[in-house]
C-alpha cells in the first residue's frame, strides 16, 4: 500500500531514501551523508573479506592484509557480517572522494529496496 500513514501531512517518518510521492521531503538517501547505505537485513554469520588489491591502504598497514599477494584475500573473523549491513553504493548520492577498504560478496540475503 502506498498510503502515507503519518498523522501530519508534512511530517515524514519513513525511510530517508523513500522517493515515493507520499514523502513530503523527497528522497534523501542516507549515503549522501555517510557514504554507506543500509541494504541487508538478514541473520548471517559471514566473515569480512579483504582482497589483496586493498592491502596498500593505510588502514591495513602492519597487518596480514598488507602482505597479500595478487589474487589472495584475507578472510577476517567469521560473524563480523551479522544481522544488518551497510554498503557503499554509487546511486548518485554518494559523496565524492570516498574509497572502499574491503569487498565482500555474499549470496542469498534479504536485500532492502526502498
Amino acid at each position: 500500500d502506498n498510503a502515507k500513514i503519518d498523522p501530519l501531512p508534512d511530517v515524514w517518518t519513513g525511510t530517508w531514501r523513500d522517493g515515493r510521492e507520499i514523502n513530503p521531503e523527497g528522497a534523501q538517501p542516507e549515503n549522501a551523508l555517510t557514504g554507506t547505505i543500509f541494504t541487508v537485513n538478514a541473520w548471517r554469520n559471514d566473515p569480512l573479506i579483504v582482497p589483496a588489491e586493498y592491502g596498500h591502504l593505510r588502514l591495513w598497514r602492519n597487518t596480514k592484509v598488507a602482505s597479500l599477494k595478487p589474487g589472495e584475500r584475507a578472510v577476517l573473523l567469521k560473524g563480523l557480517l551479522g544481522h544488518e549491513w551497510d554498503e557503499d553504493i554509487d546511486n548518485g548520492h554518494r559523496p565524492p572522494g570516498l574509497f572502499r577498504l574491503s569487498e565482500t560478496t555474499v549470496d542469498n540475503v534479504w536485500y532492502l529496496q526502498d
